[in-house]
């Protein structure tokens, strides 16, 4: 079934935010891509993540240090990715559209598909947030209830004490596993494909190749660490990076004030788009410059979802423009801390496990 958005036309609540985010660019004069504050983030994130890989590869051999440093990649590993390849495959940094394409390719660099990262993420996820069956993101594994409509299993009930753990699994799991199984996926959303081109199936490949040489081939070479000692510092690496993962991504839709919606049976949500963008959104530490700096910005996800061409270094100060103008038009905006949005995420999954449907979704 093919989904759709009751209302076409803009409303008037996404017509007044959208004036002001206009004024907002002309009266600081800015454009709303990359400006030289995101360049010197991005220089600084890729000088600290090579920092690294050269002290494994240069500094006399210790466990202790190569774990350390493989620790720090993997989290440098994710804010390079959410704050240069999200906004790549977004259009967000350049408004060159062969800037943005080839600067996606950071998601290869680090063994992901880029190309699956824009079907999946552009047109199943943004297009359809949290609206199980066509947002792809709810479905991310059977040991986890992400939305009411999933079938609730007993194993459900423990899924907020061992999610964490599989959280963890993230990183092994996209690099290695997820790509290949999107390979037989042939619908994204509203998208349906015959086939995926083939040379994205062999950049796929390389990808995974290049990744592995990269991080396991090369160190193991010029170190001579012991395969003991490379196979355990590289899933430490990959661990945290899904850990990380799963703490910068996952509460801003799964949790007690993310809405899901469900379309009628003419496949229509009920709803206009951008409202719904802000109902089924939650943003954290909004007002934490150091967070949002780290995290690529998507702890101010609202407004990314509702402008997700703009650059994510301007979504601090966006955001209280949008944080004003929800609450003229008295539709919910919610900011919390990190610690308590991680914490309601994992209450809501207790909830998940504990009751068919813990959220305000008619399932009749």
């Amino acid at each position: 079934m093919r989904v759709t958005f009751q209302n076409d036309s803009p409303s008037e609540f996404y017509l007044t935010l959208a004036q002001r985010i206009d004024v907002y660019f002309k009266s600081h004069k800015q454009g709303r891509k990359a400006n030289g504050l995101y360049w010197v983030k991005v220089v600084s994130l890729f000088l600290m993540y090579f920092a690294c890989y050269f002290a494994v590869l240069f500094l006399p051999y210790s466990f202790l240090t190569a774990l350390a440093c493989y620790l720090v990649m993997g989290v440098l590993i994710v804010s390079i990715l959410f704050a240069v390849g999200h906004d790549s495959v977004h259009n967000a940094v350049s408004l060159n559209p062969k800037v943005n394409y080839l600067m996606g390719y950071v998601w290869n660099f680090f063994g992901v598909s880029s190309y699956f990262w824009r079907l999946k993420h552009n047109i199943s996820h943004h297009a359809f947030t949290n609206i199980p069956g066509s947002d792809g993101d709810l479905d991310q594994t059977s040991l986890l209830r992400l939305n009411p409509m999933a079938p609730r299993r007993n194993v459900h009930k423990y899924q907020h004490l061992y999610a964490v753990f599989i959280y963890s699994l993230l990183g092994p799991y996209i690099i290695f596993i997820r790509d290949f199984k999107l390979l037989r996926e042939k619908k994204f959303g509203n998208t349906i494909l015959e086939k995926h081109p083939f040379k994205e199936v062999v950049i796929i490949i390389l990808s995974k190749i290049w990744f592995f040489c990269f991080m396991v081939v090369i160190p193991k070479i010029v170190t001579g660490m012991p395969w003991p000692d490379m196979i355990a510092v590289t899933l430490a690496m990959l661990f945290i990076a899904g850990i990380f993962t799963a703490i910068v991504s996952f509460p801003v839709h799964v949790t007690y004030e993310s809405d899901y919606a469900l379309p009628n049976k003419e496949g229509v949500v009920e709803m206009d788009f951008m409202t719904h963008q802000l109902l089924t959104t939650v943003d954290y530490s909004a007002e934490n410059k150091w967070i949002h700096w780290f995290f690529g910005g998507i702890n101010t996800h609202v407004v990314h979802h509702m402008f997700p061409s703009v650059n994510h270094i301007h979504y601090y100060n966006l955001t209280k423009i949008v944080k004003q103008t929800a609450s003229e038009y008295q539709l919910r905006y919610v900011n919390k801390t990190l610690a308590t949005v991680m914490r309601d995420h994992l209450l809501f999954l207790r909830e998940l496990g504990h009751r068919d449907n813990p959220t305000n979704l008619n399932l009749i």
